[in-house]
């Protein structure tokens, strides 16, 4: 991939016209982002509150760390869709423009692939929660506690903080994903040329 500054008017002119054309996608896709984010934050700390006192399930600690990559994501797309229109009048994209359009793909691959792995921590806790309860016992000044070590004590808070977080993050990874084509398909609009010449869209 590398940058092009010899393109004739009209060429320069159609790819000026589609990285506008691009920008109210951007703002929609960082919007929504910015939803699936607050779900997540939201739901992540609610699954750790869940589980903070006993049972491995606060280790995964839901979709708070896909929620929080999300909301990063829905930052750069915003600053993206701000600075494009401040630059619309230019035939080439400004540096600015670029920076943003490629720390935009940047993030939503490293989110995509974070969240993917949240997805699986928290079907792993989900399976974990909904199998057989094994307890142990602690003995504190002559008094036994029962100790729960394979799901905290309201399992079904657990259950359902960990399918809501499972599926925010799932949900996360499909958004972040389609961010990642944007990059795909706008790729020559802010001044780069795909040396494959295969755009997707």
């Amino acid at each position: 991939m590398q940058m092009y500054d010899t393109k004739p008017p009209e060429v320069k002119d159609a790819l000026r016209r589609r990285r506008n054309d691009s920008l109210s996608l951007y703002l929609k896709h960082s919007l929504v982002c910015g939803v699936l984010s607050f779900i997540g934050v939201a739901v992540g700390i609610a699954n750790i509150v869940v589980g903070v006192d006993d049972g491995p399930w606060h280790l995964t600690g839901g979709s708070l760390i896909p929620g929080i990559f999300s909301c990063i994501c829905a930052l750069l797309g915003y600053k993206l869709y701000q600075t494009g229109w401040a630059e619309q009048g230019d035939v080439d994209a400004g540096i600015k423009a670029k920076c943003f359009f490629i720390a935009h793909y940047v993030l939503n691959l490293l989110t995509t692939i974070i969240s993917l792995a949240f997805v699986a921590l928290s079907i792993v806790g989900i399976v974990w929660c909904s199998g057989e309860v094994q307890h142990y016992y602690v003995r504190i000044n002559r008094v036994q506690y029962q100790k729960n070590v394979t799901c905290p004590e309201d399992r079904t808070a657990a259950l359902v903080t960990g399918g809501l977080a499972a599926f925010d993050s799932f949900l996360i990874v499909v958004w972040c994903f389609l961010g990642t084509v944007f990059f795909c398909c706008y790729v020559r609009a802010f001044g780069f040329e795909n040396r494959r010449r295969n755009n997707c869209c």
